[in-house]
């Protein structure tokens, strides 16, 4: 809507990965069609362009990615993920949209569920779509720092994890004590469940085990 205002920041940003040595990363929110992408992306390598005329190149190759937060954006990732560098799911939006419930809603807020079996299953389509492609995948939102959804997320495969500074140290301390081989196993069980209360008891029966 505002070309121009997206040519100045991203020669704002790629003029920094011009002058730094830093692993600069850019990423489109809330995609929804191939079009945006492809939008995003011409005006990016026109920047680069621009740069490259000027004698100036980036440090460090700028990846560009896209935040799949619309179920409309993972169920048509694979027409657009080869315009991209790489992926990361916003779930906190993307279990929104799937249930179609909103959080700030106090009627509805408690069926706002990261369990929901579309959940998973759409994680995993997204993880496996990208993968194939050889794109890496994170995951933001509230899961990426539910310890007990934890070990799903990794046997989903995903690549890396994004949480708030005062989680780090927690999240990090629960993956050097999970075992891939079980997440893994785990998690596939959980995509062949039906309901949310089988995925919960799923997860719950997984904690007693590793507390025991």
């Amino acid at each position: 809507k505002n070309p121009d205002l997206m040519h100045t920041q991203l020669r704002a940003l790629i003029r920094m990965a011009c002058e730094v040595p830093a692993q600069v990363k850019i990423m489109i929110p809330m995609v929804s069609s191939v079009e945006e992408v492809r939008h995003v992306r011409a005006a990016f390598d026109q920047v680069l362009k621009e740069f490259e005329a000027e004698g100036k190149k980036p440090v460090n190759r700028v990846g560009l990615g896209a935040m799949i937060e619309v179920p409309a954006a993972a169920i048509a990732l694979d027409g657009m993920i080869h315009l991209l560098d790489f992926i990361s799911i916003g779930t906190n939006d993307l279990i929104q949209y799937l249930i179609a419930v909103d959080r700030v809603n106090q009627e509805v807020a408690h069926m706002y569920d990261p369990c929901h079996p579309a959940v998973g299953r759409t994680i995993n389509q997204i993880i496996q779509t990208a993968h194939k492609r050889g794109k890496k995948v994170s995951i933001c939102g509230e899961i990426a720092s539910d310890g007990k959804l934890l070990p799903l997320l990794l046997g989903l495969d995903v690549d890396a994890l994004s949480v708030t500074p005062r989680m780090y140290l927690r999240v990090k301390n629960n993956i050097r004590n999970l075992n891939f081989e079980t997440c893994s196993d785990l998690a596939q069980a959980a995509l062949l469940m039906g309901s949310s209360e089988e995925i919960r008891n799923l997860i719950e029966q997984n904690d007693k085990n590793e507390d025991s």
